[in-house]
């Protein structure tokens, strides 16, 4: 079976492959359940580290690198850890408040909401693709934290399990997929556990509002919409000066074994496939947003990785389908 630390990776690409695939079973806790399974998942990591090797040596403004994810085929990665690819969003409806209006001095400066108490620590889905959940929580999590200063950590798993209820009509899929701003949706008509009340289990549930007994992190009324971001540079940036954004990409190959820097590279297609929160953007070249993802400290720079976020180099990684922030009363 295989089963994920969380220590950053101390493992080279220099190695030789079987001496390289011991200190990652080690660095990241891997066990397998029999003999010809290592022999396979060897072989992918061995795999792996050619791929890894040879774009790095491209010169990109990002490193590749050995994380938790080196033992499994893109194939396995997209299926583990991202959702299935869905339709473009479709905003609208009366918690629809229109899309971010901006002013172009916020895309001058450089912001960090992880350093402003606006960021719950870094959180793990597992093996369920509930990546929105956790892009939605973070979402609501950093504006009621600029609004009022008081950081809530937000239950994912009321999100996977009670935006079940309306699978027939496509608003959620729990460990299929989803999107955030049905998920702002839902907030504006429920109390929002905190996590501690209604943990997270990485499994599609039945719902558990009714047996809440706890204090809810965000009462029903706090959120009374949701704003859509402009899906260009300047838009996001702007958006992003005021509170952390829910945005949406596509996950592939190179973001699997990201290890730093700013990943500055086409697109693998178009389809969206996983939910992130931008938290940050920068101006060291190249202009970068700063993300924070759902798959573990084990993973990227202790959880966060940069993107390009220049129009030109790769929208459809960036500026996808329906970016999004909640609107607090």
């Amino acid at each position: 079976m295989l089963s994920l630390g969380v220590a950053v990776s101390a493992v080279t690409i220099t190695a030789p492959p079987d001496e390289g695939f011991m200190r990652f079973k080690q660095e990241y806790h891997k066990s397998y359940a029999s003999a010809a399974e290592e022999a396979a998942r060897l072989q992918i990591f061995s795999a792996n580290l050619e791929f890894i090797a040879a774009e790095n040596r491209k010169g990109h403004s990002h490193r590749l690198g050995v994380g938790p994810f080196a033992d499994l085929t893109e194939e396995e990665f997209l299926a583990l850890y991202t959702a299935e690819p869905s339709t473009p969003a479709v905003l609208g409806g009366p918690h629809y408040l229109g899309e971010h209006v901006g002013e172009d001095e916020d895309v001058q400066a450089a912001v960090d909401w992880t350093t402003k108490g606006a960021v719950t620590p870094v959180k793990d889905q597992g093996h369920c693709g509930s990546c929105w959940s956790f892009s939605s929580t973070g979402v609501l999590e950093g504006a009621y934290a600029v609004r009022t200063g008081t950081l809530v950590s937000l239950s994912e798993q009321e999100l996977v399990d009670c935006m079940m209820v309306n699978q027939t009509s496509g608003i959620g899929k729990g460990c299929h997929g989803g999107w955030p701003y049905d998920a702002m949706n839902f907030a504006t008509a429920h109390d929002m556990d905190l996590e501690t009340e209604y943990p997270y289990t990485g499994t599609d549930g039945k719902c558990a509002l009714a047996a809440r007994i706890g204090t809810a992190g965000l009462k029903q009324g706090t959120v009374t919409g949701y704003k859509s971001v402009p899906t260009h540079e300047k838009g996001l940036v702007s958006a992003a000066s005021s509170m952390p954004i829910s945005i949406t990409v596509k996950a592939d190959k190179n973001m699997q074994h990201y290890q730093s820097g700013v990943l500055s590279i086409p697109c693998n297609g178009s389809d969206i496939n996983h939910a992130v929160l931008v938290v940050g953007h920068g101006l060291d070249a190249p202009r970068y947003v700063k993300v924070k993802n759902s798959w573990s400290t084990s993973w990227g720079e202790g959880g966060y990785m940069k993107m390009d976020r220049r129009d030109h180099v790769n929208p459809s990684c960036v500026y996808n389908d329906a970016p999004v922030y909640p609107v607090l009363a």
